[in-house]
């Protein structure tokens, strides 16, 4: 999915770097919907798709097979789902709902909110702004607030671990509050992307936290989108910095380059990381669609003239 406006990417002509589209915006059930998306879940092999609003009209889905279209904006107890930040399913397949309202659980089968087993954990507040959520290798689920820091849940326990700025939280400290985003990589380390310019930051298998930020001499932004290469280095955005590069994270020795139109990088403003099963990484950008091979750093950069309906992709 790109927006806006909202389309749908179904393949790449690989000889002829064509994007065949199929235009989502053109339903009028969509209009209003279309012009904000935020985010949108698939399951591999369904004919659902899952698509969030952030003005207003919660979540609609849509039937690629019969082109069916149904939308949810009130939870199970009435409240009108404003913005929808993050769709995600987990391994037993219920859809996670992160919005401004706070978090919810909706079985697609049923067609229906049911109830959130955050509900149940004692003196956790679960009508707080989230932004994103994240099933971890462990089957446990770490969850990023817009104002409280990063809880971690295990399901089945009574409670949540909590990683929050505050002068009396020492042990598990972060520089910031608002967290946009999380990463799971491959050696199980967590990784949190941080608003009000706070960078990046890791919590290891161990517990222990570990910040690239200006604080420890790294570059200073918003980090909106992670991911992690096959040669284990870890891509990450900046606000208005562009590409960040870390090698050998967690070690005593990492470096980060910086990837933007100051040193030939095409592009200053990435929105969003995603390796694909070919472990190319895709970025959307302000100009068009980056594909990179991560280990040469070659781009290829698609424009409207390849068949994109926008040159801004978010």
């Amino acid at each position: 999915f790109v927006s806006p406006p909202l389309y749908v990417l179904i393949k790449k002509n690989p000889q002829e770097n064509l994007f065949p589209w199929v235009s989502l915006s053109e339903n009028s059930r969509l209009k209003n919907v279309s012009a904000d998306v935020n985010c949108f879940a698939h399951l591999p092999g369904d004919t659902m798709y899952y698509i969030g609003s952030a003005n207003g009209k919660g979540f609609v889905s849509w039937n690629a097979k019969t082109k069916a279209i149904e939308s949810y904006y009130k939870t199970g107890t009435g409240k009108n789902l404003t913005s929808v930040n993050e769709l995600v399913f987990d391994r037993e397949k219920r859809l996670w709902v992160c919005s401004y309202e706070g978090i919810y659980l909706f079985d697609t089968r049923k067609k229906k909110f049911i109830p959130c087993p955050l509900s149940a954990v004692h003196d956790f507040n679960t009508q707080q702004t989230f932004n994103c959520i994240l099933q971890s290798g462990d089957g446990s689920y770490w969850l990023a607030s817009n104002g409280n820091g990063i809880y971690h849940y295990v399901p089945g326990n009574a409670s949540v671990e909590r990683y929050y700025m505050a002068a009396d939280n020492e042990e598990n400290k972060l520089p910031s509050n608002s967290i946009f985003t999380l990463f799971n990589d491959k050696q199980g380390n967590i990784w949190f992307g941080m608003n009000n310019g706070k960078s990046i930051g890791c919590i290891t298998k161990a517990h222990k936290i570990i910040c690239y930020n200006a604080a420890n001499g790294f570059p200073a932004g918003d980090c909106w989108s992670i991911c992690q290469t096959k040669e284990g280095k870890i891509f990450y955005t900046l606000s208005e910095t562009g590409l960040c590069v870390l090698e050998n994270p967690g070690t005593g020795t990492p470096k980060i380059t910086v990837h933007n139109s100051t040193k030939g990088f095409s592009v200053d403003l990435i929105f969003t990381l995603f390796r694909d099963k070919d472990d190319y990484v895709w970025m959307s950008t302000t100009n068009g669609l980056l594909k990179c091979e991560t280990s040469s750093m070659n781009c290829t950069q698609y424009f409207t003239y390849d068949g994109l309906e926008a040159k801004g992709t978010g």
